[in-house]
């Protein structure tokens, strides 16, 4: 029961992002535990300025005040670099959002890319440069892989079609070749 409550867990947090999940394994909590210092394991004027927040400098030995100042200028320190910026995680929704905030008023088609990297959007037919990207062949012991088989189609409100890959990013222009136009 505990492996099954486990795996639907992990299901639920399998798009959040390691840092934003705010859980600890049980390895996590073990590894903190072990990182703790014991206040009774500190220096009897230490113990107090944890509990009290105030120091007595006349208890301390030579040895500890030398000490607590290497600690002060290590936590001044490090307080004054400056703290890396978090990458945002992004979804394939937030993605496509971006897009119609972009290109307000436009249409998103979804087109099926063959082998070769033909496809057809709004009645037009398009090649995609197959040779390199996410939609060039990947050799595997069984034969060809393909990681993305579809490309969005952005008609714009202007007349005017970009593209994006299955995945939501913008694919470059020059990665896309116009054909002919398609009869239906």
């Amino acid at each position: 029961m505990k492996r099954l409550l486990d795996r639907c867990g992990t299901l639920l947090l399998r798009d959040v992002p390691p840092e934003d999940r705010d859980t600890l394994t049980i390895y996590k909590v073990m590894v903190i535990g072990s990182r703790e210092i014991s206040l009774s394991d500190c220096p009897e004027a230490i113990a107090e300025l944890a509990e009290s927040g105030r120091l007595d400098w006349n208890r301390l030995s030579a040895d500890d005040k030398l000490r607590y100042e290497l600690m002060k200028d290590r936590m001044q320190s490090c307080a004054t670099e400056k703290p890396k910026k978090q990458k945002k995680h992004s979804t394939r929704f937030d993605r496509l959002e971006a897009i119609r905030r972009k290109y307000p008023g436009c249409k998103m088609i979804t087109c099926r890319v063959d082998v070769d990297g033909s496809f057809i959007c709004a009645g037009r037919g398009y090649r995609m440069d197959s040779t390199r990207g996410k939609y060039a062949p990947r050799k595997t012991r069984y034969g060809d892989q393909y990681d993305m088989d579809r490309i969005i189609g952005i008609c714009c409100a202007d007349g005017t079609v970009r593209f994006a890959d299955q995945d939501g990013y913008e694919v470059d222009d020059e990665m896309i070749e116009v054909q002919e136009k398609v009869k239906r």
